[in-house]
């Protein structure tokens, strides 16, 4: 763990939240945990560290629960090679961290919502992450390489730019502007973790209204969904 120290918080600040430098004499991306109400002191962690984290999350709870009867489920990283054929497949090069995501954690499962889409093996009869990319390019005016990584329910998705090793998470919404959440895939992941409610950063609060659950025929609240928050993207 590293603490942030005036300079760095600036350029943290400077940049928008993404990648923000290195530690010490090491040229290992610095992560930091969270955004504007940041302050000095906070703590900050390795690539390494978050791997770490991220392996003792998924033997535990890999994703929350959607309902009474989900069961959520991982399967075991991948080889390089399937993650070789994946960037040939979709025909461009995908950040090093999501890299090693698959190749030292899991191949999917894991993460906000319903979890990170797999490279190899889908869950439960589910699409893979590119068969899912796929799917969105049928669409002549999808951007190239911006690819859903994450599925919410709904119509909606957490997408990663991939044009740089550091883009931003994009939320997109039904027929609604893509918008830029601020958070790349180290903090997005990294605010998972903490317990921080990504739903709420991602949309406006909307009405709730009662509804009726389909297993058990009792009333329950539905919460309402408002609009994307966040920058258009791509801006």
């Amino acid at each position: 763990m590293t603490y942030v120290n005036d300079k760095l918080l600036d350029d943290i600040r400077r940049v928008g939240w993404h990648i923000l430098g290195i530690e010490g004499d090491t040229t290992t991306p610095i992560v930091v945990h969270t955004g504007p109400e940041m302050s000095r002191g906070t703590l900050v962690m390795t690539d390494d560290e978050l791997l770490e984290r991220l392996r003792e999350r998924v033997q535990v709870e890999p994703r929350a629960p959607i309902g009474e009867y989900d069961k959520p489920t991982w399967n075991p990283p991948v080889p390089a090679s399937a993650f070789d054929l994946a960037e040939r497949t979709l025909g461009f090069r995908l950040p090093p961290l999501l890299r090693r995501l698959f190749l030292e954690v899991a191949d999917g499962g894991f993460g906000p919502a319903y979890g990170l889409y797999p490279l190899e093996a889908a869950i439960d009869g589910g699409e893979t992450l590119v068969e899912v990319c796929h799917t969105f390019r049928k669409d002549p005016e999808w951007p190239s390489r911006l690819l859903p990584i994450c599925d919410w329910g709904c119509a909606n998705w957490s997408c990663l730019d991939c044009r740089t090793d550091d883009g931003p998470i994009v939320t997109l919404s039904g027929e609604e502007p893509l918008k830029d959440t601020g958070r790349n895939l180290r903090s997005w992941l990294t605010a998972w973790l903490d317990g921080c409610n990504l739903w709420d950063e991602m949309f406006d609060q909307a009405p709730t209204r009662m509804g009726v659950n389909p297993f058990t025929k009792e009333p329950i609240a539905i919460k309402g969904q408002g609009k994307p928050k966040g920058r258009p993207w791509p801006s």
